[in-house]
């Protein structure tokens, strides 16, 4: 449940400082690095909607 919670709060654009705080960690690092993932959909929308220099 922790990594869902932690994910969700990634997805919706939480500051990653009140991550850490909610999570209990002493680094931001830590709540990105350890619990926040990209799901398939993001994947698929961030490259579908990439922005290509001329």
């Amino acid at each position: 449940m922790r990594k869902s919670f932690s994910a969700d709060l990634y997805r919706e654009g939480v500051n990653p400082a009140i991550t850490k705080r909610l999570m209990g960690h002493k680094k931001e690092d830590m709540s990105l690095n350890a619990y926040a993932s990209a799901g398939k959909e993001e994947l698929i929308n961030t490259t579908a909607n990439r922005k290509y220099k001329k």
